[in-house]
């Protein structure tokens, strides 16, 4: 049986004043979507994904190769997790350039299909692991560290929002 999850929201907030304490303070952007989108100081944008498992999840919008992904359309994408998974506490935060991540990605995509999966060939759901570094797709904790955000940061120094 899986732990519970810890709220989204607090990965976020953790990971928004862990980048304020390393000096990048992000701004939120208007979205009409449940997207996190934020700009640094600089211009850039950032896409927040949260996980409470050392898994990044994309979907495509097909099958094809060269398909969007739902990661695509900012300058970079933060990464945030609990650095035990589903348990409050400590943080880790990646942030990786997006045409960094959308190539991880779908060639993790194409080492999986290379391992003969059971699969129907039809998934557009698309995986990178953080840790199984011999798993296709996985070892990402290594392969990501210089992203890694060198501040460190907990939830719980992250008050509990309000719905």
């Amino acid at each position: 049986m899986k732990t519970p999850k810890i709220r989204s929201e607090i990965l976020r907030d953790c990971a928004l004043k862990q980048l304020e304490e390393e000096g990048t303070p992000l701004e939120k952007l208007p979205t009409k979507s449940r997207a996190m989108l934020y700009k640094k100081q600089n211009g850039e944008t950032v896409r927040i994904r949260t996980t409470n498992d050392p898994v990044l999840v994309v979907v495509a919008d097909s099958t094809d190769p060269e398909a969007n992904l739902n990661i695509e359309g900012t300058d970079h994408l933060l990464i945030v997790m609990p650095e035990v998974p589903r348990t409050p506490g400590p943080i880790k935060s990646y942030m990786v350039p997006t045409d960094v991540a959308g190539s991880a990605v779908r060639k993790a995509r194409q080492e999986w299909l290379d391992s003969s999966p059971n699969t129907k060939g039809n998934n557009k759901t698309w995986n990178i692991w953080f840790i199984d570094k011999d798993r296709p797709g996985g070892g990402f904790a290594n392969k990501w560290s210089n992203y890694l955000i060198p501040v460190p940061a907990s939830t719980d120094d992250i008050k509990e929002p309000e719905d």
